[in-house]
């Protein structure tokens, strides 16, 4: 298959969607005036080593959240375009963050490998999906009901 050494960004633009949606099919859930909340906690699904990353505090973790919510999924949505902490590189890890090396703090970078990055959102809709099959995710399934009739109404008809 062929790959475009230059289709990064367009690739993580498709991407970036995935996450507010999915929160809100997981939690059966609006997300108005949530979104940011919403994107932290399906991103931190997608991307649960970010929490283990050495040198990891509430502060550098929240902060880089917001530089890929504000400079990631904002800059793609409002934009067309990132915004200046987020930059593309290839390698380990996935998601590499440049912390202010004076409070180690705040994110002042926040690298993506945009390949892997794709590959393991694409991974975590395949699981979900395998969970919504099964009979026994009843809370799961109940909560993507939720979500559709919250976005298409209550009166969407749904095979059962």
């Amino acid at each position: 298959m062929h790959v475009d050494p230059h289709a990064g960004f367009a690739a993580l633009q498709i991407a970036f969607s995935y996450f507010e949606g999915h929160a809100v099919f997981y939690k059966g859930e609006n997300s108005a005036r949530k979104s940011k909340a919403f994107f932290k906690d399906a991103f931190l699904s997608v991307f649960p080593e970010l929490l283990t990353y050495d040198g990891m505090t509430e502060e550098l973790l929240e902060s880089t959240i917001l530089a890929m919510y504000e400079d990631g999924r904002c800059g793609f949505f409002h934009a067309g375009i990132t915004r200046k902490r987020f930059m593309l590189r290839d390698g380990d890890p996935i998601v590499r963050i440049g912390a202010d090396p004076r409070t180690k703090k705040e994110a002042l970078q926040v690298f993506i490998d945009r390949r892997k990055f794709v590959d393991r959102v694409w991974e975590h809709f395949d699981k979900y999906l395998a969970r919504l099959r099964n009979p026994a995710e009843t809370k799961l399934r109940g909560n993507f009901e939720k979500a559709l009739r919250l976005l298409h109404g209550p009166d969407i008809r749904l095979r059962k």
